[in-house]
């Protein structure tokens, strides 16, 4: 077997004409070994950039991963009142009204409706029954008051009407005011002595309704020519 170093040189020759374009002759060596691996070389430098790429395919819409609307949710509580708003502007006058009906003439007589008498006798008054007053006080009765029928006020024109009484006795009295049969008011005092009771009320009439004063079995009523009793009344207002 030849030594390695001839076939070292052999090789050599054979890089030697291969490279001047000789045809050596061919020949055959019994060295077949494989040689060692070398050891790896450094690292190269980095390489440019390369193209931009194609544009991607489009991704998955989030609309897709939403779920459904829901149902509305309950109604909130009312909310406080908010501040008061400022004044308006003033708006435009309007068109004048219709006039008018001519009014009816006004008599004051007519619409006077009132009585103010007094009772002058000498005996006790019946009880149970219209006290009676058989004296007006008004100077001129006719024009400015009305009279008294069966010792009572008889309503002719409906409305309001004031009625008052004064009344002298001795230690005790208990009268009563009567609307038609029912008994509206009723007082009654007692004194060691002469005492005046007076009462008063407003009442509401309409036409043929009547308004007495009667006396009870408990009165002790003066009856003498100077003893004073009074019934009075007089219309508010018509209705």
């Amino acid at each position: 077997m030849a030594p390695c170093w001839l076939m070292s040189g052999t090789a050599l020759l054979l890089l030697i004409f291969s490279l001047l374009g000789l045809s050596p002759v061919q020949s055959q060596t019994s060295c077949d070994r494989p040689g060692t691996h070398g050891l790896p070389g450094t690292h190269g430098p980095y390489g440019n950039d390369g193209p931009k790429g194609d544009k991607g395919e489009p991704g998955e819409s989030l609309r897709s991963t939403q779920g459904l609307k829901g149902n509305p949710g309950p109604q909130g509580p009312t909310g406080r009142p908010g501040p008061k708003g400022d004044p308006g502007l003033t708006g435009p006058p309007g068109y004048p009204g219709r006039r008018g009906e001519k009014g009816r003439p006004f008599n004051a007589y007519t619409r006077r409706v009132l009585f103010s008498m007094k009772r002058e006798l000498g005996e006790f008054p019946e009880n149970d029954q219209p006290m009676a007053f058989n004296r007006p006080i008004l100077s001129d009765q006719a024009p400015q008051g009305v009279s008294l029928i069966n010792s009572s006020f008889v309503c002719e024109t409906p409305g309001v009407y004031f009625f008052s009484f004064h009344i002298s006795v001795k230690s005790r009295v208990c009268l009563k005011l009567l609307k038609g049969s029912d008994v509206h008011m009723t007082l009654c005092d007692n004194w060691d002595g002469y005492l005046v009771t007076s009462g008063s009320a407003v009442l509401r009439l309409q036409a043929g309704d009547s308004v007495s004063l009667q006396t009870t079995r408990f009165n002790q009523i003066v009856t003498t020519s100077g003893s004073s009793h009074t019934f009075n009344g007089f219309l508010i207002y018509k209705t």
